[in-house]
């Protein structure tokens, strides 16, 4: 991302911030993905001492501000570099607004008639506060797939990554496939334009762009502020849900690792959105005469009268996950369901049993015990878990009915044909 931003080799000079403000000149040079500040000048690196350093730099005679680590390259110390301010050499700058292109955006933020009344592209959202970032004005911009976030006043920039990491990971989500963030610009409040290179969670992943229609939520319609504001929120009241349903999709693990994560937040999903009272074990009338017949008991050991007590608490039995996942099917309905090609229940009997072979070692859940899952399973399996979870997450944002068959259409189509030889997709 530096290394194509910047004509390379380039030529800088620098004072090393905080280190008896040595000064130097050398060039900034690419080798494979990586950009190095090469420099006759000593960095000294001290065993035990921090390798990071701060330099206020003019890259090719334009202000900058360069952040790396020293390592060792070709024998010689060099200068790492991870992220350059370029515009600006402000050590601790804040920023009026910052704009982001980032990939999916353009396809997210499109229309289909399914989704209902339409919005303008430029009609402003609100990125509610998340975090320690101020609540900002969300402003999609053109057809490229830029944002632009202005907060009530001058702030940090990390106070723009909580709300950029946030839309990136929501665009993930929408798409169904990893999205890269590939360029941010920030404006001082004096006006002054400063690029940022390299700091990124991730670099862009360059897949085939996807079509609006196969979102499973989009930005084009008038309920984006209810989408903004479900997902924000969830980041926070449901995390790491929204975490882990995103964070499969940009750096996907071993099937199983991807099962129990899915699987775990699954389970603190369906049981924070969808509580079910706990019963009693015994009424009150039932529990009456048994308790007057305990009473009247006599030379028991504490063992005996820890057993007697705990019996008389009758504590309430707490409702399986099963249970909670049923409640979470009946409120996604039938429609939706058939629609995404997923069979109910085979996918909820082969989700506990590959749950339980792995996080519990094969022990039962519940009356139908556990049973081997093959590796095919495994794969639908996760990937219904998916479905069913963006399912909800999406009719969560108050989505017209529409749109929500539209995507379970198109999350059908995607998996069912790969799963197609299992009992867990139709």
């Amino acid at each position: 991302m530096i290394g194509n931003a910047i004509s390379m080799p380039a030529t800088v000079e620098f004072t090393i911030i905080g280190r008896d403000a040595a000064t130097g000149a050398g060039e900034l040079v690419q080798t494979d993905d990586r950009v190095y500040l090469s420099t006759e000048t000593s960095f000294s690196a001290t065993t035990g001492a921090s390798s990071r350093r701060i330099l206020r730099a003019r890259v090719n005679d334009a202000p900058a501000l360069i952040g790396g680590r020293v390592v060792v390259k070709g024998g010689e110390l060099a200068l790492e570099v991870t992220e350059i301010r370029l515009g600006s050499d402000e050590l601790v700058p804040t920023y009026g607004s910052v704009q982001a292109l980032f990939e999916n955006a353009n396809g997210a933020s499109g229309y289909r008639h399914e989704d209902g009344n339409g919005r303008f592209r430029s009609e402003p959202l609100r990125a509610p506060e998340l975090g320690a970032a101020r609540a900002m004005v969300l402003t999609i911009q053109d057809t490229h797939g830029r944002i632009k976030l202005e907060p009530d006043g001058p702030a940090p920039v990390e106070e723009f990554e909580e709300h950029l990491a946030a839309f990136q990971d929501l665009l993930t989500f929408a798409a169904d496939s990893p999205s890269g963030r590939i360029t941010l610009v920030a404006t001082e409040p004096s006006g002054t334009t400063v690029t940022v290179l390299g700091r990124t969670r991730f670099a862009p992943f360059n897949r085939i762009l996807r079509k609006p229609i196969e979102y499973v939520v989009r930005l084009g319609n008038e309920h984006a502020q209810s989408v903004i504001d479900a997902w924000w929120s969830a980041r926070s009241t449901l995390r790491p849900v929204p975490q882990v349903l995103s964070g499969a999709r940009y750096q996907p693990g071993y099937v199983e690792s991807d099962l129990i994560a899915l699987a775990a937040v699954l389970e603190r999903y369906v049981k924070t959105r969808f509580p079910l009272p706990a019963d009693r074990r015994l009424s009150a009338d039932q529990l009456r005469p048994l308790k007057a017949a305990l009473d009247d008991l006599s030379g028991l050991d504490e063992q005996q009268m820890a057993a007697v007590r705990k019996f008389t608490a009758n504590r309430p039995v707490q409702r399986t996950y099963r249970e909670h996942l049923q409640a979470f099917l009946t409120d996604l309905g039938t429609d939706l369901l058939t629609t995404a090609r997923i069979h109910p229940e085979e996918w909820v009997d082969h989700l506990l049993w590959a749950r339980n072979d792995i996080a519990h070692e094969g022990a039962p859940n519940d009356q139908r015990g556990t049973k081997f899952v093959s590796d095919p399973e495994s794969r639908a399996v996760r990937d219904a878990t998916w479905v069913v979870l963006a399912l909800g997450f999406a009719k969560q944002t108050q989505l017209p009915d529409a749109a929500l068959l539209r995507a379970a259409e198109r999350l059908g189509v995607r998996y069912g044909s790969r799963h197609a030889s299992t009992t867990i997709f139709r």
